[in-house]
């Protein structure tokens, strides 16, 4: 036997391949393959393995799986799976046949055990859970579940994507310091309060399972929390929340108008009264972005009572939102004056035989129609004309009666201090929690963090992710979403590590570019991977590797904060897997 040498650049895979084995992720898989393990011959790919492999794919580049093969053809896969695997035997029937296999082990549980796992292993902390859910749009006809209990429903749904002409899955997400904690794959036409309703069970569960004190805990969700069983349910197990409002509920209408009453926007009380508490005023708060930059609000401390129950609320004014609210409103406001004058012309050619027809008439106006309107103040005034008789005037005009027709006009005028009232209210929001200790700075500093749910939200309608769901089964796709979610979980993981340990260490890397980073990015942790050339040498059926330039300090950097070996680039496994 010669001598052979091969230079491989899968710094990147075998970094992801590096990062799944400390987490114990293969075995998690194989362990659930031992628990429903039927008889039958063993596979000659462990489905760990096989998990590992298509996790590494979905991290890296995310190739369906008929063109699984097409990845790996130019990656050391020895280095990758511990043993010799021919790029031929990764094809579409195996790794469909796996997640089939997945799919029978109950693919939430074993998100949820590997999630739990990697908490412990990393200490990360769960002072808050951000829930919300997403839409995927899916094209093309699947298979039916044959009633298979716990495949998810593709089908018509309310659709964020705005394509409620097309079926969809949805995707749950539970979002802690910066991870996915909680995931949990649709049906697609869950609604979001039905989903906060169950998550409230997975976060009791998720608490006892932690140990989490619960009075140092918030679960945070968007306006589709706030409904009665939710807020009684929460309440009855003891879980804090902060949630939002929604615009729609008299409470939120009422506080925001009683916020605005004392400032210096000149608007009226509102007739209808609550039991709360008095406001003490907008005080000015600053708080700062993802990019450091200070981000202005206006909060006011109010407390009422909905169904019952007293919460502590937050009138939040954010000024940032006026730019966009103004143009919204303008478009509202010009839409409006052209219906009316479209009515108003409609009365130009109208006449009526007295005043009485006419005084009713402009009744029924003000009750069906000048009662809507918001933006505008209008004037319908009643105008008799005399009407013209046929023939000739009489000899003697005052024995010649005189006969009247009776006219609406309008008078149409933007009502400027209306529209600068709506564009206030516009920008202004409502938040409640049931934690009667918080202010309503700390109310607000809370509910912020749910912009870390709407991020992992962003990287899941990737390209990377979802965007390549080539199965037509149900159990299948609820099966690859779910690894999907896995990989997600893994990246935001690596992410928060290493993002944590250089900021308590003070240390910087340098990212692609020769950029010096404090605080890198998930995208950047990986290309720091993306070039590390490794020569494996096979001599006389002995195979070595070694480094061409070496690993560098930022390289070696983020392999120490995630506790990953030195030799994870250059190991030789030639055990076989049992």
């Amino acid at each position: 036997m010669g001598l052979d040498v091969t230079t491989f650049f899968n710094g990147r895979p075998a970094f992801i391949a590096g990062v799944l084995d400390a987490m114990h992720i293969p075995q998690a898989f194989d362990q659930a393959h031992a628990e429903h393990r039927e008889v039958g011959r063993v596979p000659d790919i462990a489905y760990g393995v096989l998990a590992k492999l298509l996790l590494v794919n979905i991290c890296d580049q995310h190739h369906p799986l008929y063109r699984m093969a097409e990845y790996f053809e130019d990656k050391d896969l020895e280095l990758l799976t511990g043993f010799p695997v021919k790029t031929e035997q990764l094809h579409d029937d195996r790794f469909g046949d796996f997640l089939d296999q997945f799919a029978l082990w109950g693919p939430r549980k074993v998100f949820s055990h590997l999630a739990s796992q990697v908490f412990m292993q990393y200490n990360l902390s769960i002072r808050s859970l951000n829930y919300d859910t997403t839409s995927k749009v899916m094209w093309g006809e699947y298979e039916e579940s044959n009633g298979k209990v716990g495949t998810v429903s593709i089908t018509l749904g309310h659709s964020k994507a705005k394509r409620g002409d097309k079926n969809q899955l949805k995707i749950g997400l539970g979002v802690a310091d910066g991870v996915i904690l909680d995931a949990k794959v649709l049906s697609g036409n869950m609604d979001d309060k039905t989903y906060n309703n169950q998550a409230i069970d997975d976060v009791d569960v998720l608490l006892s399972r932690h140990g989490v004190d619960r009075n140092d805990f918030y679960y945070v969700a968007d306006s589709a929390f706030f409904t009665e069983d939710n807020l009684r349910k929460a309440n009855k197990s003891k879980i804090l929340f902060i949630t939002r409002v929604p615009d729609n509920v008299k409470l939120a209408d009422e506080f925001i108008r009683q916020a605005w009453s004392n400032e210096a926007l000149s608007i009226e009380p509102c007739e209808e009264q609550i039991e709360a508490g008095s406001t003490l005023g907008f005080r000015d708060v600053l708080f700062r972005d993802a990019h450091d930059q200070g981000v202005p609000y206006r909060v006011q401390d109010v407390s009422g009572t909905y169904r019952g129950q007293i919460y502590q609320c937050a009138v939040c004014y954010s000024p940032r939102l006026e730019s966009s609210k103004r143009k919204t409103t303008e478009k509202a406001v010009s839409k409006e004056c052209g219906q009316l004058e479209d009515i108003a012309k409609t009365y130009r050619k109208r006449s009526f035989a007295c005043e009485e027809d006419a005084n009713k008439e402009i009744a029924t106006l003000e009750k069906k129609v000048l009662s809507k309107v918001k933006f505008h103040r209008v004037e319908a005034v009643v105008q008799s004309e005399e009407k013209k008789r046929r023939g000739r005037p009489r000899k003697n005009p005052s024995e010649q009666e005189s006969e009247y027709v009776f006219s609406i006009q309008w008078q149409i005028h933007r009502d400027k201090e209306a529209v600068e009232r709506h564009i206030k209210y516009a920008c202004t929001f409502v938040l409640a929690t049931n934690d009667k200790r918080l202010r309503a700075e700390q109310i607000l500093t809370e509910y912020k963090t749910q912009s870390s749910v709407e991020k992992k939200f962003q990287q899941l309608k990737s390209p990377q992710f979802v965007n390549s769901l080539y199965l037509k089964s149900p159990q299948r796709i609820e099966a690859l979403v779910y690894m999907i979610l896995i990989a997600m979980m893994v990246l935001s993981v690596v992410e928060r590590v290493v993002r944590r340990e250089m900021h308590e260490h003070n240390q910087l890397v340098i990212g692609p570019g020769k950029v010096r980073q404090t605080r890198p990015s998930l995208r950047a942790i990986l290309d720091i991977f993306g070039h590390l050339p490794v020569n494996r040498v096979i001599y006389q059926g002995v195979v070595s590797r070694e480094f061409i330039k070496g690993v560098t300090p930022s390289q070696q950097l983020i392999l120490d904060h995630l506790r990953l070996p030195p030799d994870l680039f250059t190991r030789t496994i030639t055990s076989m897997p049992d």
